[in-house]
Formats: C-alpha cells, sequence, structure tokens
C-alpha cells in the first residue's frame, strides 16, 4: 500500500468516525425527554397543589403524577426533576427536599438547581 492510499484511508476512517458521532449525538438529543419547566413554574404547582399540612402519600402521588423521581429519607421526602432544561452544553436538574413532622403531614420543601454537562 502506497503512502498516499494509507492517507486516503485515513481520511476517509475520520471522516466515517466524524458521521457517526454526528448521527448518535443527533438520535440522543432528539430522544432526550427534557421537561422545560423552570424553578417558578414548580414553585407555583407545589403552592396550588401541596399546602401545607398536606401528607406525605399525597405528596408522593404529585411526585408520581409529574413522573418525577422520588425517595424517602427520614422526615424528607426529595425529588429530583431530570433534565428540567438544558442548553447545548448545560443540563439542569432541579432537587426538590420536602419536610415532614412526625405527623407527615408537610410543612416545608426547599427547591434547587443542579447544573451538569451534558
Amino acid at each position: 500500500m502506497t503512502r498516499q492510499s494509507k492517507i486516503r484511508l485515513a481520511v476517509v476512517a475520520f471522516g466515517g468516525t466524524v458521521i457517526a458521532l454526528v448521527i448518535a449525538v443527533r438520535i440522543y438529543l432528539n430522544t432526550r425527554r427534557v421537561v422545560n419547566v423552570t424553578d417558578a413554574q414548580v414553585r407555583q404547582m407545589i403552592e396550588n397543589e401541596l399546602p401545607s399540612g398536606t401528607t406525605r402519600s399525597a405528596v408522593r402521588h404529585f411526585l408520581d403524577s409529574k413522573g418525577w423521581d422520588h425517595s424517602d429519607l427520614g422526615p424528607t421526602t426529595w425529588a429530583m426533576i431530570r433534565d428540567a432544561r438544558h442548553s447545548f452544553v448545560v443540563q439542569t436538574n432541579i432537587q426538590i427536599q420536602f419536610h415532614f413532622d412526625s405527623k407527615e403531614e408537610l410543612v416545608s420543601y426547599d427547591l434547587e438547581d443542579f447544573l451538569i454537562g451534558p
């Protein structure tokens, strides 16, 4: 194989790799489920649907109905809205902590953004 043939083969292989990578990224971006929700919208939903005193089971039902992951740890239920929004470089997840009293009734909640890479 001549030097010129090796160079052509390398260029074709590189080009094929780039095309495959571009296709893979497009498929990934097209199949991602982006929620497109802001902190303010989440706060509004919580304020409207989960007033203080709401039972833990009702909070879990609310989270299930939205499709948001959640788990319990002591007096707190943690929820995560994955891929709430994203740009080309940054993905934003929203984490919510619901705090309950000894009667398993909602006392308060905290909401925080987590910025992660693509």
